[in-house]
């Protein structure tokens, strides 16, 4: 069901004759720096407080790529906002409708209208008469040029009369510098190349690059940044990461935050944009911890809008209040697909083993994530499911939860099915439900999972299994490896590895009878 909260003097034009008593309101842009640019207004000789801002933001060069910091006082508006199960679903966004200025479109454009308006007029918390807007980043060396929209007022008074407004030019406000990373200019034919932990760091603390195309190019291990010292990549909706990010099928381990009370927190914070995607990426050992905070994830705090596929984490412990799950912490309108968790998920409300909580489209996942029993809404796969899960499965040992979705939506298609973990590393468990598997190609030709059957989870293509003894993906020196270095062990000693014991029966001990075995594998599933 959606409902509409709307602000009478946002939604129509509205013809207004401006007081002769009326004072001039200031408004000011402010070059913070690194492309940040600050909009604050100061209405002090002004009598009546203001109950609206309508004004029309244009560049005289590049783009307005992004926008936030909203002023608490000021909401934002476009004629509504709407709200379904408690998720604002339409911000208001800053579009300019041709209807009022056919110049004007938005963001990622030269301009862009922007109408704010108080709730609180003539109560006690109305907005203090000087104070902040808005932030937003520009792309390019520019002009700034605020002026009245002449449709819809300016500036509207409490009484209701227009105020004249004051707001020169900000001349040459400088754009972000980009950030220092291994090659690359940023676009979708030539994105940034990441080699190394000091580049990875770097994404999050320029948020001029946040709209950009980055790939990794090497395995990194994040173990050098601990507490709060790795920069969240977007971290809050007006700050999100609104790129693409190809992890090129390599590894992020070692990942770790910790802050007693942060929202929004994962190796991505939030993530807002229809094109955004993060794909071919792996977290080892992530840690999250974000205290009493908000909407958490390995890899995702928050995925308002993007897509996530083919991405999966194992190992570590995410933890938080409200929206916890092993890889996405809050799904509202993003897609995830083809991907898997594996953590330890701790929380109060809303934990799953992949997501949190999800709004829209999730297929082809699974999560063995062992998830927080005393929490509420709590689910192996996710808490709750206001949208559509589809050929999902959950490890019902592992996750210590009876249910692989705790609550779900009205409307909700929840397609998820619980399995115990001999079954969910059995191969034909995933090819039954049309994932497409290595070796079969009546669900697809991309190879996209393989399995150590009986051995392992699911496992992205990618992914080399280093212990595969019976021939399912490469038999080689490096498996011998493993099998050398449990040679003549026993349970209990120091050096055991239960998947060593592969002679039939398994009889408790690393021998001959072992190697035999693997002798017989001793290169199968080489390309």
């Amino acid at each position: 069901m959606k409902s509409s909260l709307i602000v009478g003097c946002l939604i129509t034009p509205i013809i207004l004759i401006a007081s002769p008593a009326t004072a001039t309101v200031f408004l000011t842009c402010t070059d913070l720096g690194n492309g940040v640019i600050e909009l604050s207004y100061d209405a002090s000789e002004e009598e009546e407080r203001v109950r609206c801002f309508a004004l029309d933001i244009t560049v005289s060069s590049g783009v307005i790529a992004s926008i936030g910091n909203w002023s608490s006082h000021y909401w934002v508006f476009t004629g509504s906002i709407y709200i379904e199960h408690g998720e604002v679903v339409e911000l208001g966004t800053p579009i300019c409708e041709p209807s009022r200025a056919e110049t004007l479109s938005g963001l990622g454009t030269s301009g862009m209208t922007i109408e704010m308006g108080s709730l609180y007029v003539g109560e006690a918390n109305a907005p203090p008469p000087i104070g902040v807007l808005l932030t937003f980043i520009i792309s390019a060396e520019c002009d700034i040029t605020v002026e009245e929209n002449a449709v819809r007022g300016g500036v509207i008074l409490e009484d209701g009369y227009t105020a004249p407004v004051y707001a020169p030019v900000l001349q040459g406000a400088l754009p972000p510098e980009p950030g220092t990373y291994g090659g690359g200019t940023g676009s979708a034919n030539d994105p940034f190349l990441i080699f190394d932990a000091n580049q990875m760091n770097t994404i999050g603390a320029n948020p001029g690059d946040l709209h950009k195309h980055f790939k990794l190019m090497a395995d990194i291990d994040l173990s050098c940044y601990t507490g709060t010292d790795f920069n969240i990549i977007g971290t809050y909706f007006g700050n999100p990461f609104m790129g693409v990010f190809d992890g090129n099928n390599h590894d992020i381990s070692n990942f770790t935050y910790s802050c007693p009370d942060s929202n929004f927190i994962g190796l991505f914070g939030y993530i807002d944009n229809d094109n955004a995607m993060v794909k071919n990426l792996d977290l080892t050992e992530p840690n999250v911890n974000a205290g009493s905070g908000d909407n958490v994830g390995s890899l995702i705090g928050y995925l308002r809008r993007g897509t996530v596929s083919q991405c999966g984490t194992q190992g570590g412990t995410v933890s938080g209040d409200d929206c916890i799950g092993g890889l996405v912490g809050r799904n509202f309108k993003g897609t995830i697909i083809n991907c898997y968790a594996n953590n330890n998920i701790l929380g109060n409300v809303n934990l799953g083993g992949l997501v949190g909580r999800t709004y829209v489209e999730i297929s082809n996942c699974y999560a063995s994530s062992n998830v927080f029993q005393d929490a509420n809404i709590a689910g192996g796969f996710a808490g709750y499911n206001y949208g559509n899960i589809a050929s999902s499965f959950w490890d019902e040992q592992t996750s210590g939860q009876a249910e692989g979705v705790a609550e779900t939506g009205e409307s909700a298609v929840t397609e998820v099915t619980g399995k115990s973990t001999a079954q969910m590393q059995m191969k034909n468990t995933f090819v039954n439900a049309g994932w497409d598997f290595k070796g079969e190609s009546n669900n697809g030709t991309e190879d996209i999972w393989t399995i150590c059957q009986g051995k392992t989870y699911p496992r992205l293509v990618r992914q080399r299994f280093i212990g595969d003894f019976i021939g399912l993906d490469a038999v080689d020196m490096a498996d011998f490896a493993v099998l050398a270095s449990a040679w003549r062990s026993e349970p209990g000693d120091g050096n055991w590895n239960q998947f060593c014991d592969i002679s039939d029966p398994n009889d408790g001990v690393i021998d001959e009878q072992d190697l035999s075995v693997f002798v017989h594998s001793w290169l199968k599933g080489i390309p």
